[in-house]
C-alpha cells in the first residue's frame, strides 16, 4: 500500500505542473499601426509615451505588438502621405491605426480605412472637418480628442499681455484648403476686437512653409500665433524663433517646450504629450475591450500649463504681469547669438584689471618703492646756496668800526655727504623691506582674489544647475499632475489623488523660487568681484561640470592617490605650498624687519663719517690800517658725529624687539605646521570628493531609471501616487547631491591650489587641470 502511495504521489506532482501549463492560453495580440506626416521631435515622444502606458494598461491576456511596417511616416511629402495611408488601410493585422498630425486622418479615409483609427496630435479636429456639427467623428471608425480652449487661451493672451491690434497666424493646414480654420480664428479675433492676418506659403512638394508664409506677413502684425511647426526639426525651430526675435515679434505657440526653449515666448495653456498619450491610451483600452471609436467622448478640457520663456521677454523688453509669471513655468533665458561664455580665466583676468580693493594694493607697492628711493637719497650729496643782504644801524657800525658800512652782502655754497651712516643705512634696508611686504601682500591679495573668483564661478554654476533641477522638477510635476487631471476626467483616479500632486507642484514653485533667489545673490556677489553692477547678466562656461569632463580628470587623477603615490603626492604639494607661501614669506620678511631694527637701535651708538666743503663770497670792507680783508673764502674737510650717551630708553627699547623676535620665530614654525595641515586636509578632500562621484553617477542613475518605470507605471494605473511622489523626490535629492559633489570637487581643488600658491595667470582651466599639470610636469 505505502508503494502505491508512493508511485500516486509521484505521479501527481510530475503531472500538476504538466496539467497547469496545459491551462495556461496564449496572449492575444493587439497590432497597433502609426502613420503620420512626416518626422517631427514630439511624435517619437507620443509613439513611446503611448505605447508604454497602453502596454501597462491591457489586461495581462492582452499583449501590444508593433508590426515592423506598421510605422509609417510620409517624409511631409502629401503623395507619399496617401500612399502609406493606402497600405495601412490595407493591412488586416492591424487592431488600430494611431494617426499623428496632419493629413493622416484624411489620407486614411480616403483610402476607405475600416481599421479603428485614433486622431492624435491634431491642431483643431472642429475646423479641420473629421467631425460633423454634433462633434461626432465623421466615420463611426474614429475617435478625436478636441481641446479649442487651447486656442481660445492663447489668443485671449495675445491680446491682454501685448495689447496687439493685428495678430498675424501661421496654420500648417490639414489639407490645401485651410478655410474652415481660418473661419474659426476669423471668429475668435472678431470676439476680441482685432485683426486676423494670415499668409500662404508652399514648398515644391506642397508642403506648407513657414518661412515663405513668414516673410509676407512680418511687417504687417503686432504679435505672431503658430500652429504646430510641422515639418521642422530641433535646428529649423531655432532658426525660425531668432529671426523673429530679430524682428522684434513676439510669438505665441501652441505647443510646448521644445518650441519655448528654442525661442517662442509664451503658450498660454500648454497640454504634456504624456497627457495626450494617456488619453490615446485609453481610448485604446476601451476600443480593444468592445467600444465603438466614434461613441468616446472627445471633449476633454482641463486646465493648460502657461509657458513663458523669460530670455525672449527680456530682450524684447516686455514686462509680463506679475500673476501671469507666478503661475507660469518659466523657461530660463537663452544666450543671444552672440554671447561669449564666461570662463575661470577670462573672469580672473577682469577682476585683476577692475577690482578697486586689488587695484589699491597696486598703488601701495608703488608707495613703498618711493618710500625707498627717498631713504636711499639720504647718501645722495646736498648741495646748498645761501645769500644774504642786510642793513645795520649807525649804533651797530659806529660801535665796531667808525669806517663801517651800514650796508653788507654775503654769499655761500655748501657741499655735504654722508660717508659713512649705519643707522642710514639701517633705514634704508627697512624702508627696502616695507616695499618688499608690499610685493607679497600684493602677490597674497592676487591669489586670494583668483580663489574668491574661482569660488564664486563655482557657487553662481552650482546655483544655476540647482535652479535648472528644480525646473526639472517642476516640469515633470507639471506633466504627471496634467496626466493625473486626465485620469481624473476619466475616472482613474479620485480628485483627492489630484490635489496631492497639486499640492506637491506648489511646493516645486516655492523651491525652485528660493533656488532663484540664491543664484541671484551669488550673480550679485560676482559681479560684485569684477566691479560690475550687481544685475549684470552673467553666462558662465560650465563645461567644467559635464560629467565626461569629470570623468576624465577622475582618471587622470586617482592614480595619485592610490596607496603607492598618495603620500608622495601629497608631500609634492606640502614643498610647493612652503616654497611659495606668502604668509610665510611676509613672517620671513617681519623677521628680517626686526633684525634691521635690533640693528638700528645697537647703530645709534656708532660714529657717523661725512664729508663737508663751503665757498663764501662777501662783500670787500673799507681798510682800515692794516686789516685786509679778502673777498672769497672756502673750507673742506671731513666730519665725525659720535654720541656718546642718550638719556633715552633704547635698552629697553631693545628688549621690546628681541622679544618680538622670538615671538614671530614662533609663529613661524606654528604657520608652517597650520599650512601642512591644510595642505593634507585640503588634499585628501579633493581626493575623497572626486572618488565619491562615481558612486553619487550610480546612485542617480539607478534613482533616475527607477523613477522613469514607475511613472510610466503610474501612468499605466499600476502604480500609486505616493510611488510615484517618492520616485520622483528620490531622483530629485539625488540630482541636488550630484551638484554639491561636483561643487565640492571644485571648490576644494580651487582651495588646493591656493594654499600651494600657484596662479592661474594666463590660464584658462579649472584649478584641477592646473594640479594635474602640475603634476605632470613634476615627473610624476
Amino acid at each position: 500500500m505505502r508503494s502505491l502511495k508512493f508511485i500516486i504521489i509521484n505521479c501527481l506532482l510530475i503531472l500538476l505542473p504538466l496539467s497547469l501549463y496545459a491551462q495556461e492560453s496564449p496572449k492575444k495580440k493587439i497590432v497597433i499601426g502609426f502613420l503620420e506626416g512626416g518626422d517631427y521631435p514630439d511624435h517619437s515622444i507620443f509613439r513611446t509615451s503611448f505605447s508604454d502606458q497602453l502596454k501597462l494598461m491591457l489586461d495581462d491576456s492582452l499583449k501590444l505588438f508593433l508590426l515592423p511596417n506598421g510605422f509609417k511616416s510620409s517624409e511631409w511629402k502629401r503623395d507619399q502621405s496617401k500612399e502609406n495611408a493606402r497600405d495601412l488601410a490595407a493591412n488586416k493585422a492591424l487592431d488600430l491605426i494611431v494617426a499623428l498630425g496632419p493629413w493622416s486622418v484624411e489620407d486614411l479615409l480616403e483610402a476607405n480605412c475600416k481599421t479603428p483609427i485614433l486622431a492624435a496630435y491634431r491642431f483643431d479636429p472642429i475646423a479641420e472637418g473629421i467631425v460633423d456639427s454634433s462633434f461626432r467623428p465623421v466615420v463611426e471608425n474614429l475617435t478625436v480628442n478636441i481641446r479649442r480652449n487651447r486656442i481660445e487661451a492663447n489668443f485671449g493672451a495675445m491680446k491682454a499681455l501685448f495689447n496687439a491690434k493685428r495678430f498675424g497666424v501661421l496654420i500648417f493646414p490639414s489639407d490645401k484648403t485651410p478655410n474652415s480654420e481660418i473661419e474659426y480664428l476669423q471668429s475668435l479675433t472678431d470676439r476680441l476686437g482685432v485683426e486676423l492676418i494670415t499668409a500662404e506659403g508652399y514648398d515644391n512638394s506642397g508642403t506648407f512653409a513657414f518661412y515663405k508664409a513668414y516673410a509676407k506677413i512680418k511687417t504687417k502684425i503686432d504679435v505672431l500665433y503658430l500652429s504646430p511647426l510641422w515639418g521642422f526639426d530641433l535646428t529649423k525651430m531655432n532658426q525660425f524663433y531668432q529671426m523673429t526675435e530679430r524682428d522684434r515679434i513676439p510669438t505665441v505657440t501652441f505647443e510646448g517646450y521644445n518650441h519655448i526653449e528654442r525661442g517662442a515666448l509664451i503658450n498660454a495653456s500648454y497640454k504634456s504629450v504624456a497627457s495626450e498619450a494617456h488619453l490615446m491610451a485609453w481610448k485604446a483600452k476601451q476600443i480593444i475591450m468592445g467600444a465603438n471609436p466614434a461613441d468616446l467622448k472627445v471633449f476633454h478640457q482641463t486646465n493648460g500649463t502657461i509657458l513663458v520663456n523669460s530670455g525672449i521677454a527680456s530682450r524684447l523688453n516686455l514686462d509680463l504681469p506679475d500673476e501671469i509669471m507666478d503661475r507660469a513655468s518659466i523657461v530660463p533665458a537663452t544666450p543671444t547669438e552672440d554671447s561669449v561664455a564666461l570662463t575661470i580665466g577670462q573672469a580672473i583676468s577682469e577682476a585683476k584689471l577692475q577690482n578697486p580693493g586689488f587695484l589699491a594694493l597696486f598703488d601701495r607697492i608703488s608707495e613703498a618703492e618711493a618710500e625707498a628711493s627717498r631713504a636711499k637719497s639720504s647718501y645722495r650729496p646736498n648741495v646748498d646756496l645761501t645769500a644774504r643782504a642786510v642793513y645795520g644801524d649807525d649804533n651797530s657800525v659806529h660801535n665796531s668800526f667808525d669806517e663801517i658800512e651800514n650796508s653788507r652782502y654775503a654769499a655761500g655754497l655748501r657741499l655735504t655727504q654722508k660717508i659713512f651712516s649705519p643707522e642710514t643705512i639701517r633705514d634704508i634696508r627697512l624702508a627696502v623691506n616695507n616695499k618688499e611686504l608690499a610685493e607679497i601682500a600684493y602677490s597674497k591679495a592676487e591669489r586670494d582674489l583668483e580663489l574668491a573668483v574661482s569660488e564664486a564661478f563655482h557657487r553662481t554654476s552650482r546655483a544655476e544647475f540647482i535652479v535648472e533641477t528644480r525646473r526639472s522638477y517642476l516640469r515633470a510635476l507639471d506633466e504627471i499632475t496634467e496626466v493625473a487631471a486626465m485620469k481624473e476626467t476619466l475616472g482613474e483616479i479620485d480628485y483627492n489623488e489630484l490635489l496631492r500632486f497639486q499640492a506637491e507642484r506648489v511646493r516645486a514653485k516655492k523651491l525652485l523660487k528660493e533656488a532663484l533667489s540664491d543664484l541671484e545673490v551669488e550673480k550679485a556677489l560676482f559681479n560684485l568681484l569684477l566691479n560690475r553692477a550687481g544685475d549684470t547678466g552673467l553666462y558662465l562656461n560650465r563645461d567644467y561640470f559635464r560629467e565626461d569632463v569629470l570623468t576624465r580628470e577622475y582618471l587622470m587623477l586617482y592614480p595619485y592617490y592610490g596607496s603607492a603615490k598618495k603620500e608622495e603626492t601629497i608631500n609634492f604639494f606640502i614643498r610647493s605650498a612652503l616654497a611659495q607661501s606668502t604668509s610665510l614669506k611676509h613672517i620671513d620678511t617681519e623677521l628680517g624687519r626686526i633684525k634691521l631694527r635690533l640693528a638700528k637701535n645697537k647703530s645709534r651708538y656708532l660714529p657717523e663719517i661725512g664729508f663737508q666743503a663751503n665757498f663764501d663770497i662777501v662783500d670787500e670792507l673799507r681798510e682800515t690800517n692794516d686789516f685786509k680783508p679778502a673777498n672769497n673764502q672756502w673750507s673742506a674737510g671731513l666730519l665725525l658725529h659720535w654720541p656718546l650717551f642718550e638719556g633715552s630708553d633704547r635698552p629697553r627699547q631693545k628688549k621690546v624687539l628681541l622679544a618680538s623676535k622670538g615671538r614671530v620665530e614662533y609663529e613661524r614654525d606654528a604657520q608652517m605646521l597650520i599650512l601642512i595641515g591644510k595642505i593634507r586636509k585640503q588634499s585628501q578632500e579633493m581626493a575623497t570628493t572626486i572618488g565619491n562621484m562615481p558612486y553619487t553617477e550610480e546612485a542617480l542613475e539607478h534613482a533616475s531609471s527607477f523613477a522613469q518605470a514607475v511613472k510610466i507605471e503610474y501612468f499605466g494605473s499600476r502604480k500609486s501616487y505616493l510611488e510615484m511622489v517618492d520616485a520622483i523626490n528620490l531622483k530629485i535629492e539625488f540630482e541636488i547631491e550630484r551638484i554639491e559633489s561636483r561643487y565640492q570637487y571644485r571648490q576644494s581643488a580651487a582651495r588646493l591650489f591656493r594654499l600651494c600658491e600657484w596662479s592661474y595667470e594666463g590660464q584658462n582651466y579649472p584649478a584641477s587641470v592646473l594640479i594635474i599639470t602640475r603634476l605632470k610636469d613634476a615627473g610624476f
